[in-house]
């Protein structure tokens, strides 16, 4: 059974997220505390997203979406902040337009693929994302990451240096920390924090990640 979490407020999706841990533990899996072992991470792109300047002459920064698996077992954490409405600002616990679900990888690439609604709340149109590209990892501190998805996702929104790449950056660094590059030279191996980069170019430029990958 797929578990489906719509997050508008940083209280719900903590919950969410708790219980998500809660129902791996009920099929074995070790405590969500601590790292399991080797995992893996994922960015999807949506090329088409945030577009800048007037209709016909626009600048696509592009739109990100992330997904990390729970150690070695075939489930995985994933969503988005689609920020909808356009605002260059969101206050936090302000509806960002952010979700987050478990699933097997199947689930993961069908609901990028395709069209989202939650609870009657519409977040992507089918054929928005159309990318991704994977990396394996040292680590899965999936309680950790768990943790900063719900941060992430509920501490509002800044064109800049908080939105949909950016909170995907700062969960993987949680998820395992030695992809963390502040500065970016200062680890070749790692990934930059994505402030002031455009999605497009962040992702097709990722040092250690897999080829492109079409949904």
């Amino acid at each position: 059974m797929q578990a489906t979490f719509t997050i508008r407020r940083r209280t719900a999706l903590l919950g969410a997220l708790a219980a998500a841990a809660a129902a791996v533990s009920v099929v074995g899996m070790p405590n969500q505390a601590h790292a399991l072992g080797a995992g893996r991470v994922c960015f999807f792109k949506a090329p088409t997203g945030a577009p800048i300047g007037p209709s016909g002459h626009q600048l696509m920064f592009g739109h990100a979406g992330w997904a990390y698996r729970v150690g070695s077992s075939g489930t995985w954490v994933y969503g988005s902040t689609e920020n909808n409405s356009g605002k260059p600002t969101i206050s936090a616990g302000q509806n960002t337009d952010s979700w987050s679900r478990t699933g097997s990888w199947a689930q993961v690439t069908a609901d990028f693929k395709g069209a989202l609604t939650i609870n009657g709340h519409h977040y992507h149109n089918a054929g928005y994302y159309t990318q991704y590209r994977c990396r394996n990892t040292n680590t899965s501190a999936v309680g950790a990451a768990n943790t900063t998805a719900a941060q992430q996702l509920g501490n509002g929104y800044d064109w800049f240096s908080n939105n949909c790449l950016t909170k995907g950056v700062q969960i993987f660094w949680a998820y395992d920390s030695s992809l963390r590059a502040v500065p970016p030279a200062s680890n070749p191996k790692g990934i930059g924090s994505g402030v002031g980069v455009g999605p497009n170019w962040y992702i097709d430029h990722l040092n250690g990640f897999e080829a492109t990958q079409n949904l």
